[in-house]
């Protein structure tokens, strides 16, 4: 009777698993092949056939479009940027923090080198970055962290991008940063301020404070913004950086300047599932049983892209260059 039982829960866990191997097998056939040729990272991102089908056609699809800005895929031969007076405010200038040795996390009380902060408040700076890889499971990290007890939410929760594109005057999209903004303006604190990115760790600080009897505090904050690692875009604006073909100072000589000894959490994937994934998700599966073929002719443009600016520049100038951002926004195609 025993051995019966056995054999029985024995097949149906095969039974189960060859179910599980061919329906994978038919969703891995459908979405990475493409009119039989599987796209192996190397295809994708080392070369490749990049011509462009006789029946593909220019469109002004809104969505495509999208989904090309948020890849920053921009290279050509730059044109020099108009740096005004009013440009973007250079952290870099900022002197080192003298922070707490009571806090693990990065903390100190008052102004220190910040002119806008209150004497009498104590304010946080992230203890780690949690920085991508975009479409890699970085939200799930986060909201797994978030439940640690030691762990303190600054006001914005996960991503607040301020490193990436705020401190630039550029547009946030994010969740609850538009009451944030309003709050951190009133104090008259700007968005390109440095003092602005502090501040928007002030429930944190108070988190990490909370028990004011303590000697040591152990809690510790985060910036969770996964385009800190991949939106350089708005480089060009700082005068540090004026005039080159890369940027002097990057994303992460701002987070070193900051926070020396804060800690980077990056995740990985598989680059080419990665680039679906993004793909499918920004174009919230418009395209249906198209999307594959679709998006094979999108990354062909864009390794043509990187094949024609590496014959000229160098990978980095290629990586951080920004004046192929419209061409490439107006490249879409549609298939008869």
């Amino acid at each position: 009777m025993f051995v019966h039982y056995k054999l029985k829960r024995l097949a149906v866990i095969i039974t189960v698993f060859c179910v599980v191997t061919m329906i994978y097998r038919y969703v891995y056939n459908n979405i990475i092949n493409i009119n039989g040729n599987r796209l192996h990272s190397s295809r994708l991102f080392l070369g490749g056939d990049a011509n462009i089908s006789s029946s593909s056609a220019i469109t002004t699809d809104k969505k495509i479009r999208k989904w090309i800005w948020y890849s920053n895929f921009n290279f050509t031969s730059k044109a020099l940027p108009d740096v005004s007076a009013d440009s973007a405010f250079d952290a870099m200038s900022i002197k080192p923090i003298h922070f707490d040795e009571r806090f693990k996390n990065p903390c100190w009380k008052g102004q220190d080198n910040f002119e806008l902060l209150n004497e009498e408040n104590v304010y946080c700076l992230p203890y780690f970055y949690l920085i991508g890889v975009k479409k890699s499971g970085t939200t799930d990290l986060f909201n797994k962290i978030s439940r640690h007890p030691d762990f303190c939410k600054p006001s914005f929760s996960k991503e607040c991008q301020w490193i990436s594109s705020m401190r630039f005057n550029a547009p946030n999209y994010v969740p609850k940063m538009k009451k944030i903004e309003k709050d951190i303006k009133r104090k008259g604190i700007d968005v390109k301020n440095i003092e602005f990115y502090v501040s928007m760790f002030d429930s944190a600080a108070s988190c990490i404070t909370r028990n004011k009897s303590s000697t040591v505090f152990n809690k510790v904050t985060a910036d969770s913004s996964v385009a800190t690692l991949y939106s350089h875009t708005s480089w060009e604006q700082l005068k540090v950086n004026m005039n080159l073909d890369e940027p002097r100072y990057t994303n992460f000589h701002l987070i070193k300047q900051l926070t020396p000894q804060a800690k980077l959490i990056i995740i990985f994937r598989d680059p080419t599932k990665r680039l679906y994934s993004d793909f499918l998700h920004n174009t919230r599966g418009r395209y249906k049983n198209m999307s594959p073929e679709i998006f094979h002719k999108q990354v062909q443009v864009v390794i043509a892209a990187y094949q024609n600016c590496f014959k000229s520049f160098t990978q980095r100038s290629c990586i951080y260059n920004n004046t192929m951002r419209q061409d490439l926004l107006a490249v879409s195609f549609t298939y008869s």
